[in-house]
């Protein structure tokens, strides 16, 4: 997603809008603190920075990014000669900021990444595919509560 740009708001499991609660929360107030958890506070678009967030919200933010380039360098631990990589997120989870953080480290190694967006169950199939055809030689999974409920048991 870039800067600036709206994103759809993430929903819980009960259906409810997350984003909205804070959203309401942020508009009813400017003096009693609102604490959150989030991935990314700033992209969301809650806090300005991480060092002066701004207004009444404070929190917690998930350090996603670096824990994605860390997964992608346990691969390459893995398979010496990793030239080619998949990276399989949902958005509900790390966000496009890991994404672009794993993009980013994947260049810097000289590996080549295949993106792959899963968006209902159904799409895990189609991206291992997806995935094995292009010739990636492992796999990269961004952290996601979805990508968690959806995968097979052990």
């Amino acid at each position: 997603m870039e800067p600036g740009r709206s994103r759809p708001a993430h929903r819980s499991r009960d259906g409810r809008d997350r984003d909205a609660c804070v959203r309401a929360a942020q508009r009813a107030t400017s003096t009693i603190p609102i604490v959150i958890t989030a991935h990314d506070p700033v992209g969301m678009g809650f806090v300005q920075s991480f060092a002066h967030p701004g207004g009444n919200i404070t929190g917690v933010a998930f350090q996603d990014a670096e824990l994605s380039t860390k997964r992608l360098d346990l691969l390459r631990e893995s398979v010496p000669r990793l030239s080619r990589a998949a990276i399989l997120w949902h958005k509900e989870g790390s966000g496009t900021g890991s994404v672009q953080a794993v993009e980013a480290s994947a260049r810097g190694l000289g590996i080549q990444v295949l993106v792959l967006e899963i968006r209902e169950p159904q799409d895990f199939a189609k991206a291992v595919a997806s995935a094995k055809s292009w010739g990636a030689q492992g796999l990269v999974q961004l952290a996601s509560p979805f990508i968690t409920r959806h995968r097979a048991p052990a």
